[in-house]
């Protein structure tokens, strides 16, 4: 432990010592050599300076990054989040030429399963009288926005709508009534759909940067305009109570604080009970296939309390969005591509988990009825979803029925389950039979619920094991390429 302050030196805007040691003090609470792992990582990066090895730019850009979001997460006293940020490992996509193109467009189909959306004229409303609740609401959301991430396809970041409204304590910087008026009109007439018919299309497309998923897949990420995030989000604030009355108790990935926690230690107890099976259920390309006709209807049915959501939703998703992105290696690096998105909703956008679980929210009810049915037995069974992880808890039974009922729901809205992901647990003659019936693979001894591991207790202790090393070996990574 001497040896962290002088080994911190050795990197120009580092983690603080005490980022590090509040890091350090909390991997000690899951593993004990841990602070002697990061010692070794961080003598790597002194031995490689020492032998004059050089650091190419975009690793010292990104190794700055890295260490400014820790500085500010440190600050704020978020070490748990600190040592995520830098455990984190992503990688880009390559896309090089119009097959990797083809490959991204191909994640949202020109056409679904499910009602068709018929075309409509978009924008040009009347504008709305001057709401000063609505102004409220955008300086309340202003203050959610994130500092220090990417600037959309408008060029525009968070720290620009940050300074219409006063900062933390001890911050005299101060912004006139008239630019905060000014600001929270021109939210409402977008939001309102006052702006120009053409613009919409445009209004929730981004750039859109593709993410290599571990399996060889391609991950969109679309990085919006700023000022649609603020406007998206203070939708969300006028609406978030109703949210979580019309979603129900079922799904726990929107408006349920500890959402994550809280079904896995649920499926934790439903699977005490005797004979008790958990089926895990995957969607292929959940957010891509939402039929946005379907959407709208569920929208519609929500009524009155989700009517400034549904709107919203309508002016947005409307029509097919636009995105534009860069060819990043190749011939072609540098030059731009397009991404026309007829159908879904775009990963990134602030109200897409919420749109999502609209999307689903009856296929989620046609389980949960056709599993109670099947259940003659009287144990308690329950369908549980976290966005588009979803997880059937019961007897054989129940979980046939609710399985068949969900995936013909699913089907019905242009969704799709990815047989070959799904996980069944545990291993035992059910639910052999049960996999084989459904053409899922394998029982499995051991598996994991959002983070949280299921099997015996010796196995569960070696994964915890092996998860440290994992993330030990992406923030020396991060640190130290």
């Amino acid at each position: 432990m001497l040896l962290l302050p002088q080994l911190l030196l050795q990197a120009p805007k580092a983690p603080s010592d005490g980022a590090i040691a509040a890091i350090i003090q909390r991997c000690k609470m899951l593993r004990e050599n841990t602070p002697a792992a990061w010692g070794r990582l961080l003598m790597g990066w002194r031995t490689a300076e020492a032998a004059g090895a050089s650091i190419n730019p975009e690793a010292e850009e990104e190794f700055t990054a890295v260490a400014a979001r820790v500085h500010q997460l440190e600050a704020r006293g978020e070490e748990a989040k600190a040592f995520q940020t830098l455990t984190e490992a992503g990688k880009c996509f390559p896309v090089s030429d119009e097959r990797d193109v083809a490959a991204i467009s191909a994640m949202y189909p020109e056409q679904v399963n499910g009602p068709l959306l018929a075309a409509s004229d978009i924008g040009g409303a009347e504008p709305p009288e001057a709401d000063a609740e609505w102004a409220g609401q955008v300086e309340e959301s202003s203050t959610r926005l994130r500092r220090g991430r990417a600037a959309g396809s408008d060029g525009t970041r968070a720290e620009l709508f940050k300074a219409f409204y006063p900062g933390a304590a001890g911050d005299t910087t101060t912004t006139s009534t008239v630019a905060k008026q000014a600001l929270g009109r021109v939210t409402q007439l977008l939001a309102g759909g006052a702006a120009p018919k053409g613009l919409y299309p445009y209004f929730a497309a981004g750039r859109i940067v593709p993410i290599a998923k571990p399996n060889g897949g391609v991950r969109p990420i679309v990085l919006q305009p700023a000022i649609y995030k603020l406007i998206a989000m203070t939708i969300l604030n006028v609406v978030s109570g109703a949210l979580k009355a019309v979603l129900g108790p079922y799904q726990h990935g929107v408006g349920m604080l500890g959402g994550a926690q809280i079904l896995a230690h649920k499926v934790r107890r439903l699977l005490a009970q005797p004979g008790t099976l958990l089926l895990k259920l995957d969607m292929k390309n959940g957010f891509g296939m939402v039929n946005r006709a379907h959407l709208f209807q569920e929208l519609d049915q929500a009524g009155d309390p989700l009517k400034p959501l549904a709107d919203f939703a309508k002016r947005v998703y409307g029509q097919t969005l636009r995105h534009t992105g860069t060819y990043n290696t190749g011939p072609s690096a540098g030059e731009p591509f397009t991404i026309d998105m007829p159908q879904g909703v775009v990963q990134g956008d602030p109200i897409a988990p919420s749109l999502f679980a609209l999307a689903i929210k009856a296929a989620l009810e046609c389980a949960r009825v056709a599993g109670n049915k099947s259940n003659k037995t009287g144990e308690k069974g329950a369908v549980y979803a976290y966005l588009d992880d979803v997880y059937i808890v019961g007897s054989r039974a129940y979980l046939e029925a609710a399985y068949a009922a969900f995936k013909t729901a699913l089907e019905a809205t242009g969704g799709q389950l990815n047989p070959s992901k799904t996980v069944v647990y545990p291993n035992t003659e059910e639910a052999e039979e049960l996999a084989e019936l459904i053409g899922a693979g394998a029982p499995v001894e051991e598996t994991v619920v959002l983070g949280m591991h299921l099997g015996p207790l010796e196995t569960v202790r070696m994964a915890l094991a092996h998860r440290i090393q994992d993330d030990l070996g992406h923030a020396a990574k991060r640190l130290c390429s």
